[in-house]
């Protein structure tokens, strides 16, 4: 019975050793912080709640570059011309594909300023605020981003980004951008059904 609780008190301990020895990663960062770790190295002015609003300014300014991209590709593929008729249709179909893979690379590497002025002509027409709230989402950012300002001077709507009021009506405006965008392509697209 001695020999057995001391058998099983030996494998605990083992365990406990076990786990309060912290792994580390290849170049000493600890497994499931590496992120944070690296972030208190680089950029030890930004507390907890910076780093969440520079995440979401950036969630925020994806989205909209994302309804951006989506909306050129769709705008450019609906009317390239299609290879066809020359070689297989499997063959076609594999250099149809290449033609918009290369479409949608390029306008991915695109600057969100440059999609925007794309469309911009034909969006004023119809949600003529929109190019200026784009704008002013995409300054922000890179105001962040760029280092353009010090971090107490990015503002956005006159009021700094690091107020929570302030990047909730960044996030919102993104919203309401993001949704404007979407309806602009079904005007469009609604447009091709009827033709």
């Amino acid at each position: 019975m001695f020999f057995g609780s001391f058998a099983a008190v030996s494998k605990r301990k083992k365990h406990e050793i076990a786990m309060n020895k912290e792994e580390k990663t290849e170049w000493g960062f600890t497994p499931g912080k590496v992120a944070r770790e690296l972030r208190q190295i680089l950029y030890k002015d930004f507390d907890d709640k910076e780093v969440e609003t520079i995440v979401v300014v950036l969630l925020c300014h994806l989205l909209i570059d994302s309804r951006l991209n989506d909306l050129i590709y769709e705008l450019l593929i609906y009317d390239l011309p299609q290879r066809g008729g020359k070689d297989s249709e499997e063959e076609n179909k594999k250099l149809n594909d290449e033609m918009k893979n290369k479409v949608w690379s390029n306008v991915k590497k695109m600057q969100l300023i440059r999609k925007l002025e794309m469309v911009e002509p034909a969006l004023k027409i119809w949600f003529d605020h929109l190019p200026g709230k784009i704008r002013d989402i995409n300054s922000v950012r890179n105001d962040i981003f760029h280092g353009r300002k010090s971090k107490d001077a990015v503002i956005f709507e006159g009021k700094s980004i690091w107020k929570e009021d302030t990047l909730e009506k960044y996030f919102i405006s993104s919203q309401c951008c993001s949704k404007e965008l979407s309806k602009f392509y079904e005007m469009i697209d609604g447009n091709r059904a009827i033709r």
